[in-house]
This record gives structure tokens, sequence and C-alpha cells, in this order.
């Protein structure tokens, strides 16, 4: 009974139409809080980790994990996540994915039945800042995944952030916005790091929109149905570099790791 009442305590779920919420607290086990979306009614063919920005960070508890779960900025990828099939584990930090949260999500992820070579990270501002430090200080991170996106990042480089991600051949794809300058970020930081990586010899593609300020995530995350017949959703407008001609959906369903990557301009192979 004892244990009983503890998984009803550590497991919150809530059911939706098209996916399932659960929040999996921090805990003595479980050293990183996360909010879990998965697919109801489809099969998983990938799963995302989803690395969020300052103002969704939390102490991991069940309402801080909900407070990042009904996060405007992540709404529009649960529309994806039946449709696709893609679950998304996103952990919480409450400083900077200093401590090991992005390869916990990972572990979790392999440990409750992904396939290891279908996980992607999608890193979001304070997510990406997080991310390149992490890929800095550990070369292996870049090569756990399939494909990495990174989306309006703040400053966090290091010294071998570029080397250790074009090392692993994961393709990357950056995301900015010309006019994104009141957050602590600034597009440079993004194209530097873009440049960077391919001069490293690494497999990387920028997408840069005019307008979209600090919320490009919405931008992306939103703009996934691009084939003719599909319902609901919009085109990826355009932008300066890399115009692609699918989403960033079908990316990362092109992508697996170990095998050579397909860009954002690679037709998805169910097409």
């Amino acid at each position: 009974m004892t244990r009983l009442l503890f998984l009803l305590l550590s497991v919150f779920t809530i059911r939706a139409q098209a996916y399932t919420i659960s929040y999996i607290p921090e805990g003595k086990d479980n050293p990183t809080g996360m909010a879990v979306i998965s697919p109801s009614s489809t099969e998983i063919k990938a799963v995302i980790i989803f690395l969020h920005g300052i103002g969704e960070r939390g102490d991991g508890s069940v309402a801080a994990l909900e407070k990042l779960a009904k996060w405007g900025g992540m709404l529009n990828l649960y529309n994806a996540v039946d449709y696709f099939g893609i679950r998304i584990i996103a952990p919480q930090t409450s400083d900077e994915f200093q401590h090991n949260e992005i390869n916990n999500a990972i572990d979790y992820a392999i440990k409750t039945g992904a396939d290891p070579d279908a996980i992607h990270v999608v890193a979001n501002s304070l997510g990406g800042f997080g991310f390149a430090r992490e890929a800095d200080k550990d070369a292996n991170l870049p090569k756990r995944l399939a494909s990495i996106i990174m989306i309006v990042m703040g400053p966090g480089a290091g010294s071998f952030t570029a080397q250790n991600i074009a090392a692993s051949k994961t393709p990357v794809w950056f995301f900015t916005s010309g006019d994104d300058t009141k957050n602590g970020t600034s597009p440079d930081v993004t194209r530097n790091l873009f440049a960077a990586v391919t001069a490293a010899g690494g497999n990387a593609w920028l997408t840069e929109f005019a307008n979209a300020g600090h919320a490009a995530l919405g931008v992306v995350s939103g703009a996934f149905y691009t084939r003719e017949g599909e319902p609901g959703a919009w085109k990826m407008p355009p932008a300066k570099g890399t115009n692609p001609t699918h989403s960033m959906y079908h990316f990362i369903l092109n992508n697996r790791r170990g095998f050579p990557p397909k860009s954002p301009t690679d037709n998805h192979a169910s097409q």
C-alpha cells in the first residue's frame, strides 16, 4: 500500500485529447524533475528532450512542472505529439542546465523504452545556453543525440562547444531572429556558433527570421504541416539562410544517430 501511494503521489497524469502529460517530480531516485508528454494513440517514433528558457525554471516539484508544461511556448509542440508520434521529455532546471540534467533526461528516455538512436534535443534560449555549456564540458553529449535544434540561444558556448558538436557529426539546426536583442541574447551568438560548428566540419544549418524576436520557438514549433492536404497550422515562413522545405519535426524524423545526416531541405522519408 505504501509503495502504491508513493507511485500515485510521484507521477501525476493528465489525460488530453491527443496526448498524455505526466509529471515526474524531483526526488532521491530522480535527480531531475520532468514533464513528459506522450502520444495517446500513436507509436512513439522519436523523443525530444526539450530544454526550456529562463522563465520556466523551477524546483522540479509537481507545481513547478505543471507551470512548465502549460507554458505557452510549449503548446505548439503538443500539436505534433500524436500526429508524428513524438514523445517530449522536458527536464526542469532551477539554474542553468549545468548539473547533468540533460544526460539524466536522456538516461530516463532510454530507461523508459526510447530508441537510443532516435533521441533529439530542442533547446530554447536558456536551454541553448545550457546545452552549449554542457557540450563544451562533455564531448559525449552530442554523440548521444540523433539531432540538435537550438533556438534563440543565449551566450554560453565554451572553447570546445563547436568542436565537440562538429566531431559528433550530429546534425544541428540553428534558429535565430535578427531583432532578438532585448532578452540578454543576440542573433550573433547563434550566428557565431553556427559558423564555428561549420568551420570545424560539422553538419549545421542556420535559419534566421527578420522579426520573430525572442518568440521564435512559437514560429518554429507551430510550422509543422507542410504537405498538401494536411490539417491545421502553417508552413515555415521565409527566412534568411536555410530555407527549409519541411519543418523541424520532419527534420527530427529524418535523422537517426549513426546514419548519414539529413538537412532541413531533404524530403521526409515518408514522402
